[in-house]
């Protein structure tokens, strides 16, 4: 039988048997933590793979779970800009591994007494982690690291959250100082695209951006006569890619915060702040986790949130000053391309392509889509997959109908790569035909040996 043992921190308390507690944790530990558990050899829980079965029942529970969730919100509501509604955007801490984490506890079974500790990351998590416990008729320990009333443990969540934000809003505030400044382009030609990405530093080369993802293919929409407009995200070092974006000459790069204006930059953080969005009683396997959601909705530990209405009003301003035929954005359920697309969807009338560039698997559950959320989920009008497999998997997973899944090789790269893997190719087979030749000399020369010695 499971004893489970909840927590808000590794400490010497949580010790209630002979034997050391396994651990999860719903969240990254700290330096302490991790030299705390080192020090007492605890190791961590590895969560066993579910059957085929109990794979079925989960995302059965889940399915229904999140068709709750999602019913009181229309395509254009700002849940969609909500890190919850990619139902893994914050991996560890969000709801959907939390979910998939007690399900699968439930599934073990056990007959003799096994420790398992669960560091959680919020009182919300706690609550439902002992109420999960009890239903499943295991013993609970709550032993939080401070013996406090709950109220106050209550306060000190909310004035945390309010750190965290204030330390995102002075990130924010950062990125609008060093961007560059956003002056709106009356472009000429009669098509324009608006490719949206992210960028690291080592993008640009020789004063060309190739980039991460979509590589050079603004030159190929340019050879065709149309103009093309990055709006991208700077990854890594800030400054240093932003000083990169303003020695490009080759194409238009456009940074978010360069185009909002600060006075509406600082409204609108502070509406992020305030926003509160009321969540329907919606139960999995017989519990309420509405809490759970509402309480991850407006928590700042990332900054999900902010970069989505960030992209969301940068689009918007765009879309005002300029028209364009298409955007071209990448598509692996992250909570800003559903921003992007919401704002041009709503700020203009072109078509929307989403280019599927991640790994898809089963329990990516930011690409899949239930019932009641394929009718409301904002979605690109069309999607790009980078092989037949994807597609197959995009079109399973999502219930997205093939029809709109399109398959595109970069051809002339792939010849070229083609060339060079066939001669690389021939060299292994060569290489390999000599190994086994030799191989089959030697035993050749191993049975002769053999054979002469019996004699």
């Amino acid at each position: 039988m499971i004893e489970l043992i909840i927590t808000n921190r590794l400490h010497q308390k949580i010790f209630v048997g002979k034997d050391l507690p396994r651990l999860i944790s719903m969240r990254p530990l700290t330096k302490r933590e991790i030299a705390f558990g080192r020090k007492l050899g605890i190791r961590r829980f590895y969560l066993p793979s579910l059957t085929k079965t109990g794979s079925v029942q989960f995302f059965g529970e889940f399915d229904r779970f999140w068709d709750q969730v999602v019913k009181p919100f229309g395509p254009d509501h700002p849940f969609w800009r909500n890190v919850v509604s990619s139902k893994m955007g914050e991996w560890e801490r969000s709801t959907a591994y939390f979910t998939l984490m007690l399900f699968t506890l439930a599934q073990k079974v056990t007959k003799e007494s096994e420790f398992i500790v669960i560091v959680c990351s919020s009182l919300q998590e706690e609550d439902l982690c002992e109420e999960w416990g009890e239903k499943m008729g295991w013993k609970v320990y709550r032993i939080p690291y401070l013996s406090l009333p709950y109220w106050s443990r209550r306060i000190i969540q909310e004035i945390m959250n309010l750190r965290n934000f204030l330390y995102m809003s002075l990130i924010c505030f950062y990125k609008k100082w060093f961007s560059p400044k956003y002056e709106p382009r009356r472009l000429t030609t009669k098509e324009k695209n608006l490719i949206v990405s992210l960028f690291y530093e080592n993008c640009f080369r020789n004063g060309k951006y190739r980039d991460h993802f979509f590589g050079n293919l603004h030159n190929f929409i340019m050879q065709s006569g149309n103009s093309v407009r990055y709006l991208a995200g700077p990854l890594g070092d800030y400054r240093k890619a932003v000083k990169r974006v303003r020695d490009c000459d080759e194409i238009s790069i456009l940074i978010p915060y360069s185009i909002i204006p600060w006075g509406e930059l600082i409204v609108l953080i502070l509406k992020i702040f305030m926003r509160r969005i009321r969540f329907d009683r919606s139960t999995f396997c017989g519990m309420d986790f509405s809490r759970l959601i509402a309480w991850n909705s407006r928590r700042f530990e990332y900054s999900f949130n902010l970069d989505a209405e960030i992209y969301y009003s940068a689009i918007r301003e765009l879309c005002e000053n300029e028209q364009f035929i298409r955007l071209i954005q990448l598509y692996e359920g992250s909570v800003f391309e559903r921003a992007c697309i919401q704002a041009f969807r709503k700020y203009s009338s072109g078509q929307i392509v989403g280019y599927s560039h991640a790994v898809i698997f089963p329990l990516n559950l930011k690409i899949r889509l239930t019932d009641s959320e394929k009718e409301v989920r904002p979605e690109p009008g069309v999607l790009v997959s980078t092989g037949p497999e994807g597609k197959r998997l995009m079109a399973k997973i999502g219930k997205r109908e093939s029809t709109r899944i399109y398959v595109i090789f970069p051809s002339a790269i792939l010849k070229r790569q083609i060339r060079v893997l066939d001669q690389i190719f021939l060299l292994l087979l060569m290489a390999l035909g000599a190994l086994l030749e030799f191989w089959t000399g030697c035993l050749r020369m191993l049975k002769a040996l053999r054979i002469t010695a019996l004699n």
